[in-house]
Parts: C-alpha cells; structure tokens; sequence
C-alpha cells in the first residue's frame, strides 16, 4: 500500500509538472470558416493564440500571406483578447482564381523578459470552385427572376431637368405672348404736402418729446436737430444743405435775405453739432434748448407768407 502511495504522488507531480510546462509555452492555431468557396466569394480564417500570462504579446505576422499567388487579404480585423494570455483575431480573403492554396503558417510572437518566443499555427488548405456548367451546353438554364435595382436620385435626373426646361419654356412663352390688359385709370385724390416749415415744426415738437438730450443721448439730439434745419434750408431755399458742409452752409446763408441774428444762431448750432458728433463735446446744459428754440425762430421767421384769399405767398 505504501508503495502505491508513493507512485501515485510522483505521477500526481510528474503531471502538475507537464500541465505547468504546458500552461508556460505559446500556441497558435488557424482555422477557416470553410474550406471551400466559390470564385469571388469571401471566407475568413480565423486566428487563437496563448501565451503565459507575463509575455508580452506582439501577434502575428501575416506579410507571409502576400506571397500566395491568387489569394488576395480584404480585411484584417484587430485583435481581441478576452482573457489574458489569448488573443483572437480574423483575416478575411477571397480569389478569383479556381485551383487549390496553401495558406501557409502564420507566425506569432511574443517576448517574456527580453527574450523572444515564436510559435507557428498550422498550414491549411483553400479550394475556390468555379462556378458549375452543364455538361450538354445546348440544354436550356432556368429562367432567372430579374433583380430589382434600388433608385436613386441620379435615375430621375433626366425627367426632373425635362420638367424644368418645359417649365422655362412655358413661362417664357407666357411673357413673350401674353396681351397687355388695360390699366385702369385710378383718380385718386391728392393727399396735400405740408409746407416745409409746417413739417420741421412737427419734427421739432417730436423731437422734444423725445428727450434725447435729457438721456444723455448728446449725438442723436444734435443729429436729428440738424438734419431739420438743414432739410428745411433745402426744401424751403433750394439750398443743397443736406449734401452740404456746415462751411458751405454758411457762406450759402449769406445769400439770403434773413435776418442776421437769427443767420448767426443756426451757425453756432451747425459748429456746436459739430463739435458734439466728431469730437465728443459736451455744450452748456442751458444751450441744448437754446439752439432747439433759436431753429425754431428761425422756420418761423422765414415761413412764406400766405394771403387766403388767393392762395399767393411772399417770402420775408
């Protein structure tokens, strides 16, 4: 009994030993997913290596496979190691040439401390068939269905530049022929322009009522005072003061038979309005309605003197 005990224990140990050795070397093995294929069809060769944990895998080289005449490699996907010390990994190719190929061991490799460890997968074997032909070529095939083609929107390309060119041609024949219909006379009556001085008074009131200058608003205010006076100056004078500098305004002013105070102010208001717009002064607080009153006085003073019984005006 004793000694089947000891024999027992040294083949228990001579076979942990084996299964250590076996668990410390590489393997790899190659299968195809199918032995067989037709001209042009795709099969995939399928790739398992194992390595001891702590080796650092490097994987398989697979530039062996360009030297098989008449297999060509379409994909190689990239590697999968679901547990560590595998790797996994698939190669599909295909031919388009019958005959029968040998693809050849791949090798993988791997390294543990610096020192390299190569292990080949066996080599395998690849029939491409052509496709069957009846033995008697006068014996009449099945008749195949027609395989429907998806559309795009390149197959209606041609109608839709049809339907647009006939449009085209349709809209220009519609102008081309088409009769002039007769326009109706529409008698409407004539709203009445308000004078000059009547529509800078409106604008002088509303201005006011604004408040610009009050906000701060120094820029706008003296912009839309000005550009009343010198619309009214244009529209009431002919003078080109809305194209004018300020400069040509004054020399224009001399001109006119206005009163020379009131031929003073609207200078001083053009100069100020300068100053304010491009140099960012600030005039007196008392000046804003000051220079408003004196553009005022001034429409007053030169507006046309009408008489009701003709209608005739006069200028001051």
């Amino acid at each position: 009994m004793k000694q089947r005990s000891i024999v027992k224990w040294i083949v228990g140990c001579l076979a942990f030993l084996l299964l250590q050795s076996a668990a410390a070397q590489s393997s790899a093995k190659a299968e195809l997913h199918n032995a067989s294929i037709l001209i042009g069809d795709q099969v995939t060769l399928r790739l398992h290596a194992g390595f001891p944990r702590e080796s650092q895998a490097r994987g398989f080289d697979f530039s062996v496979l360009d030297t098989v005449k008449g297999i060509e490699v379409l994909k190689v996907s990239p590697p999968v190691s679901a547990t560590p010390g595998q790797i996994d990994q698939e190669v599909v190719i295909t031919s388009f040439e019958a005959g029968i190929y040998t693809i050849p061991a791949l090798l993988f490799s791997s390294a543990v401390d610096g020192q390299a460890d190569s292990v080949y997968t066996d080599s395998l074997v690849l029939e491409v068939k052509t496709l069957p032909i009846a033995n008697d070529s006068t014996q009449l095939q099945p008749i195949k269905h027609i395989i429907a083609e998806p559309q795009n929107l390149s197959d209606w390309a041609p109608f839709m530049a049809l339907g647009l060119g006939l449009l085209a041609l349709g809209i220009l024949l519609y102008f081309v022929f088409r009769k002039p219909r007769k326009e109706l006379e529409i008698y409407k009556r004539a709203v009445p322009k308000l004078p000059p001085h009547e529509i800078a008074i409106q604008k002088l009131d509303e201005l006011r009522a604004e408040a610009l200058w009050q906000k701060g608003e120094l820029k706008a205010y003296y912009s839309r005072l000005t550009y009343i006076i010198r619309e009214y100056l244009e529209h009431r004078f002919h003078l080109k003061a809305l194209e004018s500098t300020s400069d040509e305004i004054v020399d224009s002013f001399r001109q006119l038979p206005v009163d020379e105070e009131k031929k003073a102010a609207i200078n001083r208001l053009l100069y100020a309005a300068d100053l304010v717009k491009f140099a960012k002064a600030v005039p007196e607080e008392d000046a804003h309605d000051r220079h408003w009153e004196n553009v005022r006085q001034f429409v007053l003073a030169t507006q046309p003197l009408t008489t009701p019984e003709d209608g005739d005006t006069t200028k001051p």
